[in-house]
């Protein structure tokens, strides 16, 4: 093969390479974008899930700002590069070089289809687990930087009309509570917070609700 085929070649691989490998993300040097929102509750409680586990990925702490910054890489939360419109319940990601856009369906005390993007692009991209409720149920591999792809589409929506169960038991109980053994009690503060980290979860898992049914107890009206 003759040198100028040989560079050819080359040059044929290396566009093929970059157009499968975007730009590195360097936790460092990234930013948590959240422009005006609808929701903005939903949108602080998704930008809070995104911060935390990039911080816990990386050991840097990553901004929240409301405008992006030339030259950092971006997690963009609530806004969309142009797509078709969002189904009920959908959540949905995209990749676009130096910039990830979270968004999705939104529902005050329903549904937080941006948390349900955020936590499915630390899953599927990322690599992130969660065996079990509270922070020592996270499985991750540390790291300060990783590759991903140029360009990527993922989307989700909730497979059955409603995904829910107890997260526990309702408001503390102070004569239940004494009621236990000394080495079961629990104080009123550690039992929001087992119940906070319980519904945090189930939230991880993409629990959720279409069409509100209001089963009762023992399933039944």
């Amino acid at each position: 093969m003759s040198s100028r085929k040989k560079f050819l070649s080359a040059v044929v691989i290396l566009g093929l390479l970059s157009s499968v490998s975007g730009a590195v993300l360097n936790f460092a040097n990234s930013e948590i974008v959240v422009p005006k929102s609808r929701y903005p509750e939903l949108a602080s409680e998704a930008a809070q899930e995104l911060s935390w586990h990039l911080q816990l990925l990386s050991g840097s702490a990553v901004p929240v700002v409301q405008s992006g910054t030339a030259g950092r890489f971006q997690f963009v939360l609530g806004a969309a590069p142009q797509q078709p419109p969002l189904a009920k319940t959908e959540a949905r990601y995209s990749i676009r070089d130096d910039k990830v856009y979270l968004w999705g369906f939104c529902k005050a005390g329903q549904f937080n289809g941006y948390f349900n993007a955020v936590d499915f692009f630390l899953e599927r991209e990322l690599g992130v687990r969660w065996i079990k409720p509270g922070p020592d149920g996270v499985n991750f591999t540390p790291m300060t930087e990783c590759t991903l792809p140029a360009q990527q589409d993922f989307t989700w929506t909730l497979p059955f009309e409603q995904v829910s169960q107890r997260s526990g038991a309702g408001r503390f109980n102070q004569a239940a509570s004494d009621f236990l053994p000394p080495e079961l009690r629990r104080s009123p503060e550690v039992f929001t917070a087992l119940n906070e980290e319980n519904s945090r979860w189930m939230q991880r898992m993409h629990h959720g609700i279409r069409t509100k049914i209001r089963y009762g107890h023992a399933f039944r009206h």
